[in-house]
């Protein structure tokens, strides 16, 4: 198994803290439609961490 590289590690955790973010405070604000374009980058970025955590 090869070593994870640091930035699909940075990635990851970013993404999950973006993700997160935007869920808090939707459920504050009440509102998904504003926090949207979070939720959606951080998942972007989550999953190609998790995609190309292995590769090179």
């Amino acid at each position: 198994m090869k070593k994870m590289k640091r930035i699909h590690l940075f990635s990851i955790i970013i993404g999950t803290i973006v993700v997160s973010y935007g869920i808090i405070m939707s459920i504050i604000k009440d509102s998904f439609h504003d926090y949207f374009q979070l939720v959606f980058i951080g998942a972007i970025l989550t999953s190609l961490g998790l995609l190309n955590k292995n590769k090179g």
